[in-house]
């Protein structure tokens, strides 16, 4: 079983703190949906959806999760994911379907 830690909180908590003491801990590398979609959307598709503080269509979520599913079996850690109920329920899915212990 692989073991999943989500780190998310509201703005200023201290969620990168925390990710990056656990990618420091566990010897890993963190995972943060908008730096992995990044490389397959334009930068301007990307800054529309956040500067008006909309929540990215759920397919990239499908598509973070896929790409995340594919990296071996070191723990994950998610630096601010899930963001939304949704995005959770979606995380559930690939948490059962390929055996992640989520905390």
């Amino acid at each position: 079983m692989r073991q999943a830690f989500c780190v998310i909180g509201f703005p200023g908590a201290g969620k990168t703190t925390v990710a990056r003491f656990l990618v420091e801990v566990l010897r890993v590398e963190p995972y943060h949906l908008p730096t992995v979609i990044r490389p397959t959307v334009s930068r301007k598709f990307l800054e529309s959806f956040y500067r008006c503080g909309r929540i990215l269509p759920l397919r990239f979520d499908h598509l973070f999760l896929q790409h995340v599913a594919r990296k071996g079996k070191d723990p994950l850690v998610f630096d601010n994911y899930p963001s939304h109920e949704p995005s959770l329920r979606i995380l559930m899915r690939f948490a059962v379907r390929y055996d992640w212990r989520v905390h």
